[in-house]
């Protein structure tokens, strides 16, 4: 346990709750959020100075404001959640007497079915990326960035990379003959191996051989030779999803194909190792639309 904080003003105690949770590896953006969160909680008038002084109903009034303001019931449980797990530390090191979350409802937010990429969606997808124009003459026009685009579209749907893992792989960081890359930049910090289809195999030997050529440095190049950024990643997936009609983000690839290696029986423990998941919960998550497929087939297995 963490030694007592010499002061108990509640904003000493938010540095140092956020100082030991950097010093302990906690994201630059998870910081932002619990600043964000804790110090709006703090700012209320009616919040006392001294965190000993907090009870529950400083904590129900403050629930009561967000809910005033009109707030979704997404983002209330947001602020819910971080200001609770920094009250919590404070129970825990014992400089709150009683712990005012107690008896307090937590918010409840309505389950929804997380969008994910079809099979469908992508082949609509590699339509319009692949798509070679016809001239007025009836020739054939090449998209300087067509075999790029297929092949960041494929990688996508048969790895569930991040954006921002898809736009660090390095080309020495891809082995065709295996059919695998190396994941380096990821939000764990723990580089992993992933294994990609002979399809996407194909896609990325011809954007090699075809276009990029096998120079050292970042996979896939914008314009000017250098690495494509995580926003233009962003900005290309959201025109080939207008051009195709359909709604997607490098996230709603994830979900796909977290739901697709379950549902074809991948054990969640694997499926977790392949997506980087540091929890098996948040596999689940992204997985639950081929979870049942995935039971029903277990279970026909047991009962024959």
């Amino acid at each position: 346990m963490d030694r007592t904080i010499p002061s108990v003003r509640a904003h000493d105690a938010l540095e140092l709750f956020l100082a030991l949770k950097e010093a302990r590896g906690c994201e630059p953006v998870t910081l932002r959020n619990y600043r964000t969160a804790v110090g709006r909680f703090l700012a209320l008038p009616f919040v006392p100075e001294s965190v000993a002084e907090l009870t529950d109903d400083h904590v129900v009034l403050w629930l009561g404001s967000l809910r005033k303001g009109g707030l979704a019931a997404g983002t209330l449980a947001w602020h819910q959640r971080h200001v609770f797990a920094w009250i919590g530390w404070l129970v825990t090191r014992g400089e709150i007497p009683r712990d005012p979350r107690r008896g307090v409802d937590r918010v409840i937010v309505p389950r929804e079915r997380m969008r994910s990429v079809t099979s469908e969606a992508f082949i609509r997808l590699l339509a319009v990326a692949g798509d070679r124009p016809r001239t007025k003459r009836g020739t054939l026009l090449d998209p300087e960035n067509r075999l790029r685009d297929v092949a960041i579209l494929h990688v996508l749907y048969a790895t569930g990379l991040r954006r921002a893992e898809l736009v660090g792989v390095r080309f020495e960081d891809v082995d065709l003959r295996r059919g695998e890359l190396l994941v380096r930049h990821t939000k764990a910090k723990r580089e992993r191996v992933v294994p990609f289809d002979a399809a996407t195999k194909a896609a990325l030997a011809e954007y090699v051989i075809g276009k990029r050529g096998r120079a050292p440095g970042p996979l896939f190049l914008a314009r000017g030779g250098v690495g494509l950024s995580d926003n233009a990643l962003r900005l290309l997936l959201e025109r080939l999803a207008e051009r195709a009609g359909v709604s997607v983000s490098a996230h709603d690839f994830r979900r796909g194909f977290a739901a697709r290696v379950r549902r074809a029986g991948l054990d969640v423990g694997h499926t977790a190792r392949l997506m980087g998941h540091s929890t098996l919960t948040m596999t689940l998550r992204y997985s639950e639309e081929g979870e049942t497929d995935a039971a029903i087939s277990a279970y026909r297995k047991v009962i024959g």
